[in-house]
């Protein structure tokens, strides 16, 4: 009995249940056409959304090195205005030193 019951299978798998078509050949054609011109379309919106994306991940990127560069201009000129401001403070200080060592100097 499993001699039989391969044999059939075998013989089923071997003949085709319907005969060839030429019709059914075209629509499978036209079918494989339609879906290959979708997935063509689809990839260039998809290469062309990659694109945009890719502009404004390059244009945040200039962004962000213009505001490192504000910001390292305002250190620099934080530290410059500091820096000038100790040394107007130290002269101030020098010249009350003077200031003072001299009243004390005309006092003598």
């Amino acid at each position: 009995k499993v001699e039989s019951s391969h044999a059939t299978t075998t013989r089923h798998s071997q003949t085709p249940s319907q005969p060839w078509d030429l019709s059914a050949d075209a629509l499978l054609a036209t079918l494989l056409h339609e879906f290959s011109s979708h997935v063509a379309s689809r990839s260039h919106h998809v290469a062309s959304d990659i694109r945009q994306l890719q502009n404004s991940i390059n244009e945040s990127g200039v962004d962000v090195a213009i505001c490192q560069t504000e910001f390292m201009k305002r250190s620099n000129e934080i530290f410059m205005e500091q820096v000038v401001g100790d040394e107007e403070s130290e002269s101030e200080l020098e010249g009350d030193e003077v200031g003072v060592v001299g009243d004390v100097v005309d006092n003598d």
